[in-house]
């Protein structure tokens, strides 16, 4: 309930004096009291009773607008100012991926890397090479590094291939430890995703290169058919 308190101004009547004649006369109202005329506003103004415009921001007591006051689905877009909800009107942490009815999707980028760009053979002779996989358009975050390939690559602890990807640019690596497929690695699968865990450095500026670099150990099967692709946002 909500209280008004109001100033009475006493009205006149009209009285029979000690003599029996008629007089007029303030009304007999405590005015040292000041009474006060209390009325119920509860859910008495509605949303159809308020004129265009008639409630602003301005007017609206800090922090007195909660997400709990607010009937589910009574805000959506068609009701929000253009331009009126800027970044710097939004509480830190407020906003979550999972708030948003539309989710932010990665962009990603795939280079196809043929053989021959390794040199790699099937024989007893260990051999590193290198490739670049990635320029960064504009400044982003690395969310994944696969590669697949054709042929596919068991466990061994003798014959297997290590990989590392390095931002040239920034001189660092984006593989804390290096992916191997030798024992306490995991192999290569034919036709089929191989996760290089990309698990550090991952915030590149404009322009960082990324190079993929390539070892083989002994005599590892050759790569067919190898791409590399290159996940971010």
């Amino acid at each position: 309930m909500s209280i008004v308190t109001a100033t009475v101004t006493r009205g006149y009547t009209f009285v029979k004096d000690a003599n029996g004649e008629v007089i007029l006369t303030p009304d007999r109202m405590n005015e040292a009291a000041k009474p006060a005329v209390t009325i119920n506003l509860a859910n008495s103004i509605a949303t159809a009773d308020l004129q265009d415009d008639a409630v602003t921001g301005d007017k609206i007591a800090s922090s007195t607008v909660v997400l709990g006051n607010m009937a589910n689905d009574s805000v959506n877009s068609s009701k929000i100012v253009d331009n009126s909800i800027e970044s710097g009107d939004i509480l830190a942490a407020t906003l979550q991926p999972g708030d948003c009815a539309v989710a932010l999707k990665t962009k990603t980028d795939t280079m196809q890397l043929p053989l021959d760009a390794f040199g790699f053979t099937n024989n007893s002779t260990p051999a590193t090479d290198q490739a670049y996989i990635f320029v960064a358009p504009y400044a982003c975050t690395i969310v994944k590094i696969v590669l697949v390939e054709s042929l596919g690559h068991a466990i061994d602890g003798t014959n297997y291939w290590t990989f590392q990807v390095r931002n040239l640019t920034a001189g660092n690596n984006l593989l804390s430890t290096a992916m191997t497929n030798n024992t306490g690695g995991s192999p290569i699968p034919t036709d089929a995703i191989y996760d290089l865990s990309a698990d550090q450095n991952l915030t590149l500026t404009e322009n960082d290169v990324l190079e993929l670099q390539v070892t083989e150990t002994n005599a590892a099967n050759a790569l067919t058919d190898l791409m590399c692709q290159v996940e971010y946002y």
